[in-house]
């Protein structure tokens, strides 16, 4: 039976660090979801933290605001991310990136 392990770090990142609430081991997650949780200057090593636990063939998701598509879509590629759906509207107010570690 698998588990689902939900994390709001926001209100944990105030007295440690962020690779100090991800205990969880290299390759050892099926999915990583941010929903409007990149806007920090920190978004990269969300970002990073997330492809580090993702198991071979775990999912990424990402929505978040189309001003910062650009960016956070570059950022996926440099993490050589395979991008399986990627769903960006400039007139629209969210995109939404589904992308495959493998």
């Amino acid at each position: 039976m698998q588990s689902i392990n939900k994390r709001n770090l926001i209100p944990l990142l105030k007295e440690s660090t962020l690779a100090d609430q991800f205990e969880d081991e290299d390759d050892s997650i099926n999915m990583c979801i941010y929903s409007q949780s990149l806007m920090g200057s920190n978004w990269k090593n969300y970002l990073d933290e997330g492809k580090r636990v993702l198991d071979y063939h775990g999912e990424m998701i990402i929505c978040e605001s189309s001003e910062r598509y650009d960016k956070i879509k570059e950022y996926v590629g440099e993490l050589e991310l395979h991008v399986k759906k990627d769903v960006y509207d400039a007139g629209k107010r969210w995109f939404y990136i589904h992308a495959i570690k493998g």
